[in-house]
């Protein structure tokens, strides 16, 4: 049996078919006020850590975190994610 994978888990190597648009993100965090990494992270209420992930393609959002990140930085989704195909 077997280990149910995590979200954006898609087999060794693979590459998320969801991306973070980290330019619009930096943009749009730096204009409410977030300069670092640290603010940028609590401004979606995540760490760095799982920020660094998203920024370097290493995870997939869940449907939960892409719109809950949208809505905090006043985005719609597709201007903030960007599917791959």
């Amino acid at each position: 049996m077997q280990a149910a994978s995590t979200p954006g888990e898609r087999g060794a190597g693979a590459t998320p078919a969801v991306h973070l648009r980290v330019q619009t993100f930096d943009e749009r965090a730096e204009q409410l006020g977030a300069t670092t990494e640290t603010a940028k992270a609590e401004l979606v209420s995540t760490d760095r850590k799982t920020l660094w992930r998203y920024r370097e393609r290493r995870i997939a959002p869940t449907l939960d975190v892409a719109m809950r990140w949208a809505d905090r930085l006043g985005l719609k989704v597709e201007e903030l994610w960007e599917r791959v195909a």
